[in-house]
């Protein structure tokens, strides 16, 4: 009996072992095979993109900044330098993760090569649990994407990597100075270090900064006072912006004229005639000399201008930021009569 009990068993035992191997069983865990590499130097971050800002030509391909020019108040005599901002903004990578990327730099040089600032760029921080990211860093990709620095397809990954929290996003704002630094192709570097040292591949591309021709004059009337027949009389400059002050129909300083932009500019100008209030007899001759050239005679109503007055015919240049004292002569003819005499003197500038 008991034999028999026991051959039971070793079959009960068999039939248990083999509906286990034939009836299927839900899966609950799964076993993945993991893996990682060390490099000896580190894998350096990848500058993803690059672009500046802010763009005041859309209609050119690359960012074109125009600068506001620099500006003279006339009742002070007060200068305000034209300042404009420069916005260098880059997307960086790192295949070590991106909390490996120590720091990400930027450089601009001027037009002729030399550093106008070398800076580390700022994090704009994409936070959150989903991430989200500022609405202004939109704002600047459409900009990127509209002035040709990056395309629509690299912003929208770009957007998506951020979101991810597979990219970081810096920035770094400078200024450009129109008194004191030229118009011209600046060049953009940026570059990214990680914490093992490995530094990125430097990524370079051009902005241009606008020429821009403006300028101030101290003074609004020029008065010969008490004038003679066939006598040359002159109104003598300086290289001092002095207020305004005088009362009208004085002269108000010895005149001067201020670049105020930032390329260097020449002299246009025209007299009208000087007409008697009385008599109506007329002063029609008259000279002007701007950075100690002379065109003498000018006769009323022509314009003569500095673009070829100076040595073999170049150009007369005052340059970014300089001051010229101006001179005003006139040559009464013989025909005048005694009579309080009146006119204009139109005042521009030009590209030289």
């Amino acid at each position: 009996m008991k034999k028999l009990i026991a051959i039971g068993a070793v079959l009960a035992l068999a039939l248990v072992l083999a509906l286990s191997f034939t009836l299927p069983v839900a899966a609950t865990t799964t076993d993945v095979t993991t893996g990682a590499e060390m490099s000896g130097t580190g894998i350096p971050p990848v500058i993803k993109a690059k672009w500046e800002a802010h763009d005041d030509d859309p209609l050119t391909p690359g960012c074109q900044i125009i600068p506001p020019p620099s500006a003279w108040d006339p009742s002070t005599g007060i200068l305000t330098e034209g300042v404009t901002d420069i916005e260098v903004w880059a997307v960086v990578t790192d295949e070590e993760g991106i909390a490996d990327i120590m720091t990400v730099q930027n450089e601009v040089l001027h037009p002729d090569g030399s550093m106008k600032w070398q800076e580390v760029m700022v994090e704009i921080p994409i936070t959150g649990n989903p991430r989200v990211i500022p609405p202004f860093v939109y704002d600047h990709l459409a900009e990127a994407v509209a002035s040709g620095q990056i395309t629509q397809a690299l912003a929208d990954d770009i957007i998506a990597e951020l979101l991810k929290g597979e990219a970081r996003i810096f920035k770094y704002i400078g200024q450009y100075n129109t008194h004191t630094q030229p118009a011209g192709k600046y060049e953009a570097i940026v570059y990214a270090t990680d914490f093992g040292g490995s530094t990125s591949v430097k990524i370079h591309n051009n902005f241009w900064i606008i020429s821009i021709l403006a300028y101030a004059i101290d003074f609004d009337v020029v008065n010969w006072g008490f004038i003679k027949p066939l006598v040359t009389d002159t109104v003598s400059g300086n290289e001092t912006m002095d207020p305004m002050t005088q009362p009208a129909g004085k002269n108000n300083n010895p005149p001067t004229i201020q670049n105020l932009g930032n390329d260097p500019l020449s002299l246009k100008l025209h007299f009208t005639e000087m007409v008697g209030k009385v008599q109506g007899k007329k002063i029609t001759q008259f000279d002007a000399t701007f950075m100690g050239y002379t065109i003498d005679p000018i006769t009323a109503s022509t314009w003569v201008d500095w673009t070829k007055a100076g040595p073999g015919g170049t150009a007369v240049k005052l340059t970014q930021c300089h001051k010229s004292q101006l001179d005003f002569s006139i040559h009464p003819p013989n025909t005048i009569t005694s009579d309080s005499y009146s006119g204009k003197i139109n005042i521009t500038v030009v590209d030289p």
